[in-house]
């Protein structure tokens, strides 16, 4: 008998929560999984309790082998497997989140909210309420730092409640950033919540090309920086910072949101960096960087 086919034998696992059934066979092969794909996330990211780290991630592990859900594929990339002990963390987070602050049932929400949360962004401190602010619709949030070398940016998610989850990594501390990924992710629950019981990885850095991310991506930026605002906008004729404060203004939100959207239609990511590195999103939201 091998020492895997003793050790199964004497395996016990209890996971409550978790849909459909586990025999231990199965339970004990989605052990074994889970730590060879812990082990190719650094030691620094997985928390001082290691055994608590494979139940966080085993548990999600069952959840979507249950569910047949994408992640968690067998032949999952090195960058793959830090997303999915990410989103492993999250989803525990979020669990925790909505028994602790016991929010009311998610309704929905429109493109008017979009329009009328994407003015918090004129001011920064106002990050350091979106949970609590959401968390009033039904909307979970959950800060959750990116693992190094991780690519993901934010994802989109439905709780067995029906509550949706956004998850924000801040792998990068602009906040013109950290605005666009939250309402993008809030945009994803507007027009697709219908397809949020498998989550939504969002990596900015790479666009897709899917017509969900292309509309999530519209719904956005429009919401920050009005679609009629930003066509008639002098800035696009003479880049002053002057005419990037006026735009901002009439658009009540911040000056490096119009920067960072420049930036990012023009390929000048040089411009404006005065506004666009003005404020560090982290140390808002943890207090560090």
């Amino acid at each position: 008998m091998s020492e895997n086919k003793a050790y199964q034998d004497d395996f016990e696992f209890h996971a409550p929560g978790i849909p459909g059934s586990s025999s231990s066979k199965t339970v004990f092969d989605a052990y074994l999984q889970t730590k060879i794909a812990l082990a190719r996330v650094p030691k620094a990211s997985r928390g001082e309790n290691y055994e608590a780290a494979v139940h966080t991630l085993l548990r999600e592990k069952l959840r979507a082998d249950a569910t047949s859900s994408k992640l968690f594929r067998k032949n999952s990339s090195a960058d793959e497997l830090l997303s999915q002990f990410w989103l492993a963390r999250v989803s525990e987070a979020a669990k925790f989140m909505e028994a602790w602050r016991q929010p009311p049932k998610f309704k929905s929400i429109d493109k008017g909210f979009l329009n009328h949360f994407a003015r918090l962004s004129v001011d920064p401190e106002n990050i350091k309420t979106v949970e609590e602010r959401l968390a009033e619709f039904g909307i979970v949030v959950v800060h959750e730092r990116a693992i190094p070398g991780m690519k993901v940016d934010g994802a989109c998610f439905l709780l067995s409640s029906g509550r949706p989850v956004i998850a924000l990594s801040l792998r990068y501390a602009r906040l013109d950033i950290y605005w666009f990924v939250l309402m993008h992710e809030l945009s994803h629950i507007v027009a697709h919540y219908e397809k949020l019981a498998e989550p939504i990885l969002d990596d900015f850095d790479h666009d897709n090309g899917n017509d969900i991310e292309i509309e999530a991506n519209l719904l956005a930026a429009n919401s920050l920086i009005p679609r009629y605002l930003w066509r008639s906008a002098n800035v696009h004729y003479n880049s002053s910072e002057k005419e990037v404060l006026e735009l901002a203004r009439k658009a009540e939100t911040h000056p490096s949101i119009v920067a960072g959207r420049l930036q990012k239609e023009t390929g000048k990511h040089y411009i404006f960096a005065n506004f666009v590195n003005a404020i560090n999103s982290r140390e808002l939201i943890f207090g560090y960087e």
